[in-house]
């Protein structure tokens, strides 16, 4: 990990209502922070909505209205988010999707500076999709499902923030290994 700069280093995975972050709601978050090559904190949490959470939703997840009432909004939860979270680079699958969430979260609460730092754009971040494209350029599709599978992992449930967090970093260490193996000559051209 350190040869890429990820000595230290947070996953990070949201369940949402939908996928349009301007318009849709953060219903779970999952995050570990990785030191060392080791998990050495983790971040888990329901968070109340103030919309509705649509059927297909509940049948993905099997997160259902009742686990959401009560739960903290969004707005009571990105403070100790951000804590978790410091500066330290994310990986995320599908890198864009988890941060424009959480960038416009952070642009409602008015916190600019935070979601800039959140930007796809910022090198620091590693999107675990694009790696699996990369390191895995055969795998039937890139879904965090099939690369698990295609590497021999399992996941308690899908679609639960903390679970495919926990995936996220098994399939990075395995990509990292495989990127390793591989002969240097492909990587340059990639």
């Amino acid at each position: 990990y350190r040869f890429l700069g990820l000595h230290r280093f947070v996953c990070l995975d949201f369940e949402t209502t939908g996928l349009d972050p301007q318009q849709c709601e953060i219903i779970e978050i999952g995050a570990v922070k990785i030191v060392d090559g080791q998990i050495d904190d983790t971040f888990e949490s329901l968070v109340g909505i103030h919309g509705v959470l649509p059927e297909y939703i509940t049948n993905l997840t099997g997160i259902r209205p009742d686990d959401l009432a009560g739960q903290l909004p969004i707005d009571e939860i990105i403070p100790p988010l951000l804590s978790f979270l410091e500066d330290l680079p994310v990986v995320a699958h599908n890198l864009s999707f988890d941060l424009s969430f959480l960038q416009s979260a952070l642009l409602r609460l008015g916190q600019r500076d935070r979601a800039a730092f959140f930007d796809v754009a910022n090198p620091k971040h590693i999107d675990l999709l694009l790696l699996s494209r990369l390191f895995l350029p055969r795998a039937p599709n890139h879904s965090l499902e099939v690369l698990a599978r295609v590497l021999g992992f399992r996941a308690k449930r899908h679609h639960r923030a903390f679970d495919d967090v926990i995936l996220e970093v098994q399939i990075l260490d395995a990509l990292l290994r495989l990127g390793l193996r591989m002969p240097p000559q492909p990587l340059k051209e990639a």
